[in-house]
């Protein structure tokens, strides 16, 4: 019988997820929201209420057919400032958990290897690995010139 990978994981930590995933077997992918906080609810109504921005879509669905583990930490939430591309429609950045990974540096570098944030400014970047005082995540964004180069 196949174990639910992600939710023994939380368990063991006393954590609640807000999960929507399938079973941990091989072939088959895990996408869980986290409820820390109470923001699952939030998270998850941005996911269905909100049109995201096609490209982001398409590196979402990259990042998970290359490593079928994703946890989503942000969806749409009101801008916080002028730039937060979390807050535009269409929804133009998701944070994703990086704890999950062993070398979260080397993720975002291969998402950054193969995605272009814009080509105009190669400086910017797709995946951002940075902890913005909630803990270390992705911040994975998209620009309308965003391209994929790998």
């Amino acid at each position: 019988m196949a174990q639910d990978v992600l939710s023994e994981q939380c368990s063991s930590r006393n954590e609640r997820p807000f999960s929507i995933y399938t079973r941990g077997m091989k072939g088959k992918m895990t996408i869980e929201i986290k409820d820390e906080n109470r923001k699952g609810k939030d998270i998850i109504f941005g996911l269905m209420f909100y049109k995201f921005d096609p490209m982001l879509c398409r590196i979402v669905r990259w990042i998970c057919e290359e490593w079928s583990e994703v946890i989503i930490t942000e969806s749409y939430r009101d801008k916080r400032h002028k730039n937060d591309l979390h807050g535009v429609i269409p929804v133009r950045a998701i944070d994703l958990r990086s704890l999950i990974y062993v070398k979260p540096e080397l993720v975002a570098n291969k998402i950054n290897k193969h995605w272009q944030y814009d080509p105009e400014r190669p400086s910017m970047k797709v995946a951002v690995y940075h902890d913005t005082g909630e803990g270390p995540h992705f911040h994975v964004q998209v620009h309308p010139n965003t391209v994929r180069i790998g």
